[in-house]
Parts: C-alpha cells; sequence; structure tokens
C-alpha cells in the first residue's frame, strides 16, 4: 500500500514508481517467506537475509483488518565493520606473538648466561625495539575503541611531513631489516606541511611504512612523498 523512501531505495524502487502486492514484492525466498508468514498472522521478529549482496534485518507485523507492516534495516556496513574489527584483533593478537617471543628468549639469555658487553647491549636494545612494537599494537587497539566510542577527535596542526615520516620510519621494530633497506622522504617544497594531527599522521605512516618493509626485498628501497593535489597535499608510500 506505501513504502517511504528508505524502503523503496533498498528494495529498487523510484519515488513514484508503481509497487507490487506484498507477496510479489520480494526475489529472494526466505523475504518471501516473512511475507508469507506474517500475512498468515505470524509475527516474524529479527530474521536476517542477503539481497543483491546486502545484509538486512526484518521485522513484520500483522495488522488487525488484515495486511502487515514490515520494517526493514540495511545492516550491510555494520556487518562489514564487525567484520574488519575481528580481522583487525586476530592480526593484533598474531602480531604480538612475534614480539613476545623475541623479549622472552632474550630476556631468558640474559638472566641464564653472562654475555659480553656488546652482545647485551645488543639483547636489550632488541628488547626494547620489540617492547615498543607491542607498544604500538596496543595503542592500535585502544585508538579502534575510542573510534568505535565516538570518543577520538583529531589534535589539527601544522605538521612536518618529512620529520613525522622520518620519525615514524625511525620507530619501527626491526632494526636488521630497517638498515639493510633504503629510506627516502621526496617532499614537494610546495607540499611539505600539512594541517593534521600530527600522532594520527605518525600511525598512518607507520603503518603503511611496517608493511611496506614486511613486503620490500633486503636491499631494496621505501619511498614517502608528497605532492600538491588539488586544494590538498597527497603523501604516499611507495
Amino acid at each position: 500500500v506505501t513504502a517511504n523512501h528508505a524502503a523503496r531505495r533498498m528494495l529498487g524502487y523510484s519515488r513514484t514508481e508503481f509497487l507490487p502486492a506484498l507477496p510479489e514484492l520480494f526475489r529472494v525466498k526466505a523475504a518471501r517467506e516473512v511475507v508469507n508468514a506474517v500475512l498468515q498472522g505470524t509475527p516474524v521478529q529479527d530474521c536476517e537475509l542477503e539481497m543483491d549482496q546486502r545484509v538486512f534485518l526484518m521485522n513484520a507485523r500483522p495488522l488487525p483488518a488484515g495486511g502487515a507492516v514490515l520494517v526493514i534495516h540495511d545492516l550491510t556496513d555494520v556487518r562489514r565493520l564487525e567484520a574488519m574489527r575481528r580481522d583487525f584483533v586476530a592480526n593484533v593478537s598474531h602480531e604480538l606473538k612475534t614480539p613476545l617471543t623475541s623479549i622472552s628468549g632474550y630476556a631468558e639469555t640474559l638472566l641464564t648466561d653472562t654475555p659480553e658487553p656488546e652482545t647485551t647491549h645488543r639483547f636489550l636494545s632488541t628488547i626494547l625495539a620489540n617492547a615498543r612494537r607491542m607498544q604500538r599494537l596496543v595503542d592500535n587497539l585502544l585508538d579502534l575503541a575510542r573510534l568505535e566510542a565516538g570518543g577520538w577527535q583529531p589534535e589539527r596542526e601544522l605538521v612536518d611531513i618529512a620529520e613525522v615520516a622520518n620519525d615514524a620510519w625511525g620507530a619501527l621494530a626491526d632494526g636488521t631489516r630497517v638498515s639493510a633497506t633504503q629510506f627516502k622522504v621526496d617532499v614537494a617544497s610546495n607540499a611539505a606541511t600539512i594541517l593534521a594531527d600530527a600522532d594520527a599522521m605518525r600511525q598512518v605512516l607507520t603503518n603503511l611504512l611496517e608493511n611496506s618493509l614486511r613486503y620490500t626485498p633486503v636491499g631494496g628501497r621505501i619511498v614517502c612523498r608528497s605532492r600538491l593535489e588539488g586544494k590538498g597535499v597527497a603523501i604516499s608510500v611507495a
């Protein structure tokens, strides 16, 4: 009988297009079953189904004088974010194992043996680097929680792109691969600074540089560039 604009948009009908009768409104079998049930007087609560590669939550109630009312919520973005969160937490958990193993191994060696001062210094440097790597991973989890709670707000300031890029590169934990990889900052003279949250920008660049380091062969090169693009500055890591 009637459908609001949101429902028409979800189902692929324009504002003025004729709507078919309720039993013929849906092509998907699960949605048709909801309609059949409610038209026979059975309420349907929170039925999740897929239509046209999107996820919907459908509720249906029979009306006293006949017919029914359907309420549809598009959950596609919610389900996508939930999957991203699950993957992120799983990845962080996996990433934490490597520095933890390294810290434990080197710490046990220092406790059980008496290595040379140079070796001790190298072991402690590795422990510190891996502890900092774990700190970044934990910070990522905390940032995710703040973002989901809507509690994070950027504090914008004029940021020196080269300085932040070099800071991000210098903070990477894997000293061996870092020293064997050439890092270059290619900042255009008219794109040397940007108005941004310095900590957030450093985190973004750290993530990109860590990923680049993982897939760059030993002896390779990683370049961080900035270029003026329209009214803004485009920053890339290659």
